[in-house]
């Protein structure tokens, strides 16, 4: 009648900071197959599923490449018989993942031994710390632009309803 469900993603990233380097993302579902009740026993000749589902879940982007977060220069030639570098990468040790958390609250009805079935679905997806590329900066910081730059969130909600008729069923076809 109850299901649970719960784990912990723990990833890892060499393109982030050393103290943002592991990531650790939970999630949590629980369900109640409300057609097992003894107080629904009566409906089984023409209930077959009757589910409330609600789940609470994280994940986690990072950069792509290694050691992005390192600051990198680059050589210029020589000056003067001594070799020139310039700075062509910020160090940046204070990168977070890109984190995701949704939210959803569903319902699953099934009728007539699964030839009418409804799904109904709300969810609510909250994004921190979006990782946005290539972000321009002041060239009166010796830079030009960042590759990778913490910035923003994101919030998308809705709701989605399925049906699920099978109106003719013979054996042969």
């Amino acid at each position: 009648r109850y299901v649970f469900h719960t784990s912990l993603t723990m990833e890892g990233n060499s393109a982030m900071g050393k103290d943002n380097r592991m990531g650790y993302f939970p999630t949590f579902g629980f369900s109640w197959n409300a057609q097992n009740e003894p107080f629904l026993a009566n409906t089984k000749e023409w209930m077959d599923e009757a589910k409330i589902r609600v789940s609470l879940g994280q994940s986690g982007k990072s950069p792509n490449g290694a050691s992005l977060y390192l600051g990198a220069f680059s050589s210029l030639g020589e000056y003067m018989d001594l070799a020139a570098i310039h700075p062509v990468r910020m160090q940046l040790d204070n990168w977070k993942w890109e984190t995701t958390t949704e939210y959803n609250l569903g319902v699953d009805l099934s009728f007539l031994k699964g030839r009418l079935k409804f799904t109904f679905d709300y969810y609510h997806k909250f994004i921190k710390d979006l990782l946005q590329t290539d972000v321009k900066i002041p060239s009166s910081t010796g830079y030009t632009k960042i590759k990778y730059y913490n910035s923003g969130k994101m919030e998308n909600k809705g709701w989605e309803f399925r049906t699920d008729a099978t109106l003719l069923q013979k054996k042969d076809w």
